[in-house]
């Protein structure tokens, strides 16, 4: 858990609730379907935050590369040009 808070608190993408959940189905003694909804909502509320922020072309290279981006994710998104105002030339 505590490296779900640091990614969202360090580059926005909330995967805390998703990451509890699915331990909850790990280890819990049962699992229900209102607990498969709470996971659902979730993976949602993880994949809005993920689109959000994480620049596209860095999701596109996290196919050929997924470390790369879980590195740069945060920082690299600062550095395009439409992240930080200024316009390509």
């Amino acid at each position: 858990m505590e490296y779900a808070r640091r990614i969202r608190a360090e580059k926005g993408i909330d995967i805390e609730g998703a990451t509890e959940e699915y331990l909850k189905a790990v280890f819990a003694e049962s699992y229900g379907q209102r607990d498969l909804d709470a996971f659902a909502a979730a993976r949602a509320a993880y994949g809005i935050s993920y689109r959000r922020n994480l620049h596209p072309a860095l999701r596109a290279l996290g196919i050929l590369n997924p470390l790369a981006v879980i590195v740069m994710g945060g920082r690299a998104r600062s550095r395009l040009p439409e992240a930080s105002g200024r316009t390509a030339r």
